[in-house]
């Protein structure tokens, strides 16, 4: 009778501490990915504040774009999605990590008035928004928005020397905006966006572009509804 007691006892004492062992790491997963996600998003907003890009921002990137994190580590991201994902991949592997990525250069954004800027470092980043800022005001980051519109393609680039080239994608955007820099280095002007032309917003609506005033209207809409 004692020895049948003493093996109740035993169960139930595993049955408790298996309970409890389940139970810690239910609450340990439940931090770790409420600080995962936690991370991911102060990351991504940290982006785009230092960049001045997105919503409320000056700019919007030209993906893709490549961000580097503390370990030395470099990843090109496609679209906002991809920065999302590849962030918090990150940090599910490097839990203890809390120094954030940050913007890898040279990258392309594109300014409010249609110019397809690159961008070679920090301090050049810093002087394009301080001449945003004198050109068309502040523009403040509200919560933690992503981006304001997204080009339809093909898109047209208009160079300074009044020639053309229909671009079919992000990634020809980019490549063909840095051969034209190589060859240009001296030029203050940049290649601009030839309108008419679509971008789709963030709720999947299309809309005309006409101008480049249009396009300024629709960045300031993006600061107000923040």
């Amino acid at each position: 009778m004692i020895q049948q007691s003493f093996k109740l006892f035993s169960l139930f004492s595993l049955v408790i501490g298996l309970t409890f062992v389940f139970s810690s790491c239910e609450k340990s997963e439940g931090v770790t990915s409420d600080d995962t996600i936690e991370y991911t998003t102060q990351a991504v907003f940290e982006i785009q504040e230092r960049s001045g890009c997105g919503r409320g921002g000056c700019f919007e990137f030209v993906f893709p774009i490549t961000i580097e994190f503390v370990d030395g580590s470099t990843a090109e991201v496609e679209d906002y999605e991809g920065l999302r994902s590849t962030i918090r991949d990150w940090k599910e592997a490097n839990p203890d990590a809390e120094e954030r990525p940050n913007l890898a250069f040279p990258l392309e954004i594109l300014s409010e008035d249609g110019e397809i800027l690159t961008i070679d470092s920090r301090a050049e980043l810093l002087r394009a928004r301080i001449q945003c800022r004198r050109n068309f005001g502040s523009r403040p980051h509200h919560g933690r928005a992503e981006r304001c519109f997204r080009l339809v393609y093909p898109i047209t680039l208009t160079y300074p020397d009044a020639t053309t080239e229909e671009v079919a994608d992000r990634r020809a955007l980019k490549l063909a905006v840095r051969a034209w820099r190589q060859a240009n280095a001296g030029s203050e002007e940049r290649p601009t966006l030839t309108y008419p032309l679509q971008v789709e917003m963030t709720d999947g609506t299309v809309v005309d572009v006409d101008s480049k005033e249009d396009l300024q209207a629709l960045k300031d809409s993006c600061s107000e509804e923040g």
